[in-house]
């Protein structure tokens, strides 16, 4: 802190070498950086340190405060100023955000809808939260109900606590509500408020239950709120305020505030934004902008809703006490953003957010490539990024300084547009849906964006123009339909309808589903993985019918299987059986295993063998630019199976199990294959078989048990029967062979729910070899192995056990999941 008293005695020296040494050189913001890494044991040792020895004597008697001259600190003054100082007089409103009362669904969609920020009079006026969300009246309420609480770490409070929390706080950035879940902790506060109608059209309506994370209750004292961010997805957002003031912040797509770094990971497109809280940036960044790049700013009353359009900048801070409900959205307006959000690559990502200061040298070679007919007017390319600084227009003036008519926003950042065509032009188009890396940050995962996109193809027929623009952006919908069109040509089959362009949702691989047929064009992995995937699930099927096993019966009939390859810029085809070595690979470098002599070349043990070089020696492999310029694309068609697919998964694994998984794991993974001595001689005492790897509900088809073809009877009462069994398993690609143990993991989880009766049933129905009897514990294997598991697992395993979150070791996760293997007795 400042020095508020100087002696006239004493000169005043700089304390500052003498009690940081080396130290002194790093400024404070790094030095209590560091300090923070700390424990609050160490912390407190620290804090004893001290080179005089001050007798207890002098410590005990003298009461007067001690005073050091010589020490200062700015920066942790200003922090002590932040967890202190009172905001009654901080708001701003000079009227740039229009205020608008009673405005129609049409005025909002033409002048403000993806175009800029409103603050709205009206919408919540018979509400009934608009008088009952008060601090006081929530408490009797909700007092012991749990809520959600901003922080990295997951923190939750009962409401009573969190409200005593917040009296009595002066932390530098105060810990406020935001809960995803409040409308099911908390029900009864979804009755007090509706979606305003000009915000109804939301297109994740489709997706029920498994919906993103889209509404949040937001409570939070003075000094609290959210620092810079762009809402997730390029979602829009309204928010209603029912309690306190808000001051708002706001600048265009594509225009970083100061004080805002912004990371785009170059793999996977995940974005990180750093940025000073909300106080801090209004009290250290805000006084130092030059008026003309000044955000666009209001202050939120209590009953007024504002919008955010799509990829806007947003910064949030609490004058006061407020309540708050807010709700993400999707509408025709934005689909096509959304859908852009989540196509694979960086570049375009980065540019929705920070504009043309995200490009470097490879995001120029990708427009170079989408628009080599325009190189001459597209000026961007020959910019730098220090040239990139953003110039933002008040309301009412365009460019010249001449006013304008609608009173709009601009933004000129040399040619940036926040435009979905010209945006797309920073899509690298050579990434693919199904082969690329995804994005952690993304609204939906990659079987959620296909049955999401699936399902509103389906059900909006209307719309379907704008779906498929979304479907070609997100995952090259345009591609995957001409090459389905060239295989049903080659078999001479019919295209598939209007209904079946799209892929549908489930597996790795594009897959469409057609009256009578399936399609299945194998691309997970690259041309060399989809190779042995098809090989593998062909000498499958030759396998099952070569022995006449009663499983054929319950896997789809294959009609024919081939290779689609791109070859002197044409597309051709040739019939594959899975036998032999095609002409086509036979003159590709990029498959090594072309000479094994088996019948099935590519079968199941030269998977393994492939598997087994690409993880031990990934350096062997071909080289990641030979293999991005070869279009190989093996597929297979199969009899569509009569029925309906069962299907759902997903979750989260407890911090404290996941700092203990290496030490429950066996310290040698050859104890998993239970070797034991007999005779004198080591045995596997495990038998080995085909497994499936992914026996899920997606994989699984049901039929109607009291069904004429395929189609549910009506029942007495006018509904339909819903009594169905499993008939058919679908998608042998992952085929291996290994231990039968693994196939048990996915149908607890995935098909049996978890339910342990089911378990036993199943268990006692079939009577599997799964081990030999030893006094080693069944359950502790496939613990194991659901640890090790390359899929979400343990993912789906604590959504299913959500009391196991509490768990304190694996054996109380082991004994309540696999408890009932332990009581196995179909042993060898």
């Amino acid at each position: 802190m400042e020095i508020l008293h100087q002696s006239h005695t004493f000169p005043i020296r700089d304390r500052r070498a003498d009690s940081l040494g080396d130290f002194k050189y790093i400024p404070d913001e790094i030095i209590c950086t560091i300090l923070d890494c700390l424990t609050p044991l160490d912390l407190a040792r620290l804090a004893c340190v001290s080179r005089e020895n001050l007798p207890n004597e002098y410590i005990e008697f003298c009461r007067k405060p001690l005073q050091f001259d010589g020490f200062s600190s700015p920066f942790l003054y200003r922090r002590l100023y932040r967890c202190h100082t009172t905001l009654d007089g901080f708001s701003f409103d000079d009227g740039n955000v229009e205020r608008k009362n009673d405005i129609s669904a049409e005025q909002f969609h033409r002048e403000y809808d993806g175009i800029k920020p409103v603050l709205l009079n009206g919408l919540a006026d018979t509400w009934p939260a608009r008088k009952s969300w008060t601090i006081d009246q929530l408490v009797p309420k909700y007092g012991d109900t749990t809520f959600k609480i901003s922080s990295p770490l997951k923190v939750s409070m009962t409401f009573k606590d969190y409200v005593s929390y917040m009296k009595q706080q002066h932390d530098e950035d105060p810990l406020y509500i935001f809960d995803d879940k409040f409308g099911e902790s908390a029900p009864g506060l979804l009755k007090d408020y509706t979606v305003p109608q000009i915000f109804q059209e939301d297109f994740f309506d489709v997706l029920d239950k498994n919906r993103p994370s889209f509404r949040w209750l937001v409570i939070g004292p003075a000094r609290s709120g959210a620092s810079w961010h762009v809402d997730p997805g390029l979602t829009s957002a309204w928010n209603t305020l029912l309690c306190g003031r808000k001051r708002w912040a706001l600048y265009p797509p594509g225009t970083v505030p100061l004080g805002v770094t912004v990371h785009v990971d170059d793999d996977d497109g995940d974005i990180s934004v750093d940025s000073p809280t909300s106080l801090q940036w209004w009290l250290d960044f805000y006084p130092i902008l030059a008026d003309e790049n000044k955000p666009i700013e209001c202050t939120q009353l209590p009953g007024e809703t504002i919008f955010v359009p799509s990829g806007w900048w947003h910064c949030v801070l609490n004058l006061e006490t407020t309540i708050a409900v807010t709700q993400n959205f999707v509408n025709s307006r934005n689909f096509e953003f959304v859908c852009l959000d989540m196509a694979p690559g960086y570049c375009h990502r980065g540019v929705c957010r920070a504009g043309l200061l995200a490009l470097d040298e490879d995001s120029l070679e990708i427009i170079e490539k989408n628009m080599p007919c325009e190189k001459e007017n597209f000026r961007c390319l020959d910019l730098t990024k220090k040239e990139t600084k953003a110039r933002i227009l008040r309301p009412q003036q365009n460019e010249n300084g001449k006013e304008n008519a609608n009173g709009s926003y601009n933004v000129w950042e040399h040619d940036f547009s926040f435009d979905i065509n010209y945006l797309a032009l920073f899509r690298n188009r050579e990434l693919d849906h199904f082969t690329s890396p995804w994005c952690p940050d993304n609204s939906l995962g990659q079987r959620g964006l296909r049955e999401w996109l699936s399902r509103l193809w389906v059900g909006n027929p209307g719309k379907r123009e704008m779906i498929w623009k979304g479907a070609c952006l997100a995952l090259n919908a345009d591609k995957w339909l001409d090459c389905l069109g060239k295989i049903c040509f080659f078999h001479s089959l019919p295209f598939p309808s209007e209904n079946a362009k799209l892929p549908v949702g489930m597996g790795s691989n594009p897959v469409y589903v057609m009256d009578e047929y399936v399609v299945k064009i194998f691309a997970e992995g690259g041309p060399q993985s989809s190779i042995f995937d098809l090989g593998t699930e062909l000498e499958f099927y030759s396998t099952i019918s070569e022995v006449n096993s009663p499983l054929k019966n319950h896997i789809p009939n294959v009609l024919a299987s081939g290779i689609l390859h791109l070859e002197n810029g044409s597309y051709n085809i040739d019939s594959w059986d899975g036998k032999k070595v095609p002409d086509v690979i036979r003159k590709c470098s990029l498959i090594p295993e072309k000479g094994t002599g088996d019948v099935f070349p590519f079968g199941v043990q030269s998977k393994i063998l492939f598997t087994y070089r690409k993880d031990v020696s990934p350096e062997n492999g071909p080289d990641d630019s030979d293999e991005s310029t070869i279009v190989l694309l093996p597929y297979l068609i199969t009899k569509r199976c009569k029925g309906e697919i069962f299907t759902e998964l997903s979750g989260s694994i407890p911090k404290t199990l996941i700092e203990k998984a290496e030490a429950y794991l066996p310290d040698d993974f050859l104890k998993l294959l239970s070797i034991y001595e007999e005779n004198g001689m080591k045995k596997v005492g495990k038998p080995w078989s085909w497994i499936h790897r992914d026996i899920m509900d997606d994989n699984i088809y049901m039929e109607c048990k009291s069904c004429s073809n395929g189609i549910p009877a009506p029942t007495s009462n006018g509904g339909v029967a819903k009594s169905w069994r499993p008939t058919y398993i679908l998608d042998f690609s992952n085929l291996a062979v290994g231990d039968s143990i693994n196939d048990l993991i996915p149908m607890h989880l995935d098909v049996f729910r978890g339910n342990s009766d089911l378990l036993k049933q199943f268990l006692k129905s079939y009577k599997l070899p799964l081990m030999r009897k030893t006094p080693k514990q069944g359950s502790d294997d496939d613990k194991c192995f659901c640890i090790l598991h390359d899929e979400n697992v343990l993912g789906g395993l604590f959504k299913t056990w959500k009391e196991l979150r509490a768990a304190e070791s694996w054996e109380e996760v082991e004994l309540q999941v696999w408890g009932e293997l332990n009581n196995y007795e179909g042993f060898p």
